[in-house]
């Protein structure tokens, strides 16, 4: 059996820690959209959001909207992530600080549209 490297265990508590963090955002993100679904059907707009009409959508709804777009973006970048960094032959310091760089980016995180909401 070949012995594990500093390396080897830094990519298995990557591993680890990145398979425990994607499920507990999933489930945040499931029911971020089940709330949102909710209020929908609650205000009877589920015709206006299903055609997109952002004249009828207020102001607040389309703004939580536009904030789960973001975070389901974000979900599925750290998806990919996770999917790359559980993949056979992944194995070099460079994968991994590449992989850790990536996933601290936040790309899809708009600052404005958050503090957009905290202002709701």
């Amino acid at each position: 059996m070949p012995k594990q490297t500093n390396t080897g265990f830094a990519i298995q508590g990557f591993r680890r820690s990145v398979g425990k963090i994607q499920i507990s955002v999933k489930q945040v993100l499931d029911t971020m959209f089940e709330e949102y679904t909710q209020v929908v059907t609650d205000l009877g707009l589920e015709e206006v959001i299903q055609n997109d009409d952002n004249l009828r959508i207020p102001k607040e709804l389309n703004a939580i909207r536009n904030c789960l777009d973001m975070y389901d973006q974000e979900y599925m970048v750290k998806e990919c992530i996770r999917g790359t960094v559980c993949g056979e032959g992944f194995a070099t310091r460079q994968h991994l600080a590449g992989c850790i760089a990536l996933w601290k980016s936040e790309s899809y995180i708009d600052d404005e549209l958050q503090e957009e909401i905290k202002k709701l």
